[in-house]
């Protein structure tokens, strides 16, 4: 039986009102800041991963390209692709590049790595692999890690509590070097003429303590802020 012994530290009411209030570290200003966990979810044809290859490509340019959201500085991105193949990604990467004014003979040297297909299961080994991975790449504080799509790492069901909990509970190594990790997720398919609702697909744990959503008609990108751990 262990003795030891917990200090606990509180914080009063006038020290949370006097105490001066720091700016968030943002990456993306103001939906995403350093150590959040992000998902985006839509539906199918919603182009969810021109979204997230356009913030990947953004944030390693250092380059505010996302209308109204800002990019104060230059991200390492890791971009895990699990949906297609090398061809399909490069394809898509050339289309968003030529949609942005970067042609192949001018197209700078960003610090954005793409994996297709590997075949990464978000176990607590899978998990270490990423953040290793992530470490031997030189990815730091506030650097942002892709993972397309959420369906593909977890192992389980989606509406297995347990099981989406213990995928949150793998990415642990990410958050606690301060990594981002950002989710493409899907929306439940449309029932005959009934529209699916505009939630994630799966349980509830997926969306935890969701904070922020952007939405567009009734195609919808929703951007869900989990929070840092």
């Amino acid at each position: 039986m262990s003795t030891a012994t917990t200090v606990l530290k509180g914080t009063t009411f006038k020290e949370h009102m006097t105490k001066p209030l720091a700016a968030p570290p943002w990456v993306i200003e103001p939906i995403i800041a350093e150590g959040d966990r992000t998902v985006t979810y839509a539906q199918w044809g919603a182009f969810k991963t021109y979204w997230l290859l356009h913030l990947a490509v953004s944030l390693a340019l250092g380059r505010s390209t996302l209308g109204g959201f800002r990019v104060p500085q230059v991200r390492k991105v890791v971009y895990i692709d699990e949906e297609m193949s090398q061809w399909a990604l490069q394809l898509r990467i050339q289309r968003l590049a030529a949609g942005m004014g970067i042609t192949p003979a001018a197209a700078p040297d960003i610090p954005l790595i793409t994996i297709s297909r590997p075949g990464l299961l978000l176990t607590p080994d899978g998990g270490k692999a990423l953040a290793d991975y992530c470490a031997q790449n030189g990815l730091k504080r506030g650097d942002q890690v892709f993972y397309d799509s959420l369906r593909r790492g977890l192992v389980g069901s989606e509406n297995d509590q347990e099981a989406v909990s213990r995928l949150w509970a793998a990415t642990l190594p990410l958050s606690r070097a301060g990594l981002n990790i950002h989710f493409s997720h899907h929306m439940p398919k449309p029932q005959g003429t009934k529209a699916s609702k505009h939630v994630a697909s799966g349980s509830t744990d997926i969306l935890v303590r969701a904070s922020a959503h952007r939405d567009h008609q009734d195609r919808s990108i929703v951007i869900t802020r989990i929070g840092r751990s």
